[in-house]
């Protein structure tokens, strides 16, 4: 899940390879990394399976993900996981 491993890391160093941020920058960075990972906390940041889920592991919320479906074709393949991500107010895709 390098979601929950990238949150914490943008406030490492030697994240955004040779760029150095000024100070204020990396204040607005930690500060933006805290209310994030809250938002994980609280459950207002999630993704479509739980934390603890292992890769291969059957789960009607990610099968449609490591599928070689295109997203037009997802009512159709995955009407479970549409259902829930309509519930949420904003949907992000990774690509």
């Amino acid at each position: 899940m390098d979601f929950y491993n990238l949150v914490p890391s943008l406030v490492n160093k030697s994240f955004f390879g040779d760029f150095s941020p000024s100070l204020e920058q990396e204040k607005d960075l930690e500060a933006l990394v805290n209310r994030w990972k809250g938002y994980i906390q609280s459950g207002q940041f999630s993704l479509s399976v739980n934390q603890g889920w292992k890769i291969g592991q059957p789960c009607e919320l990610a099968d449609f993900w490591t599928a070689p479906s295109p997203y037009v074709v997802m009512k159709e393949e995955a009407p479970v996981l549409v259902e829930e991500l309509k519930r949420s107010d904003l949907v992000i895709f990774k690509v």
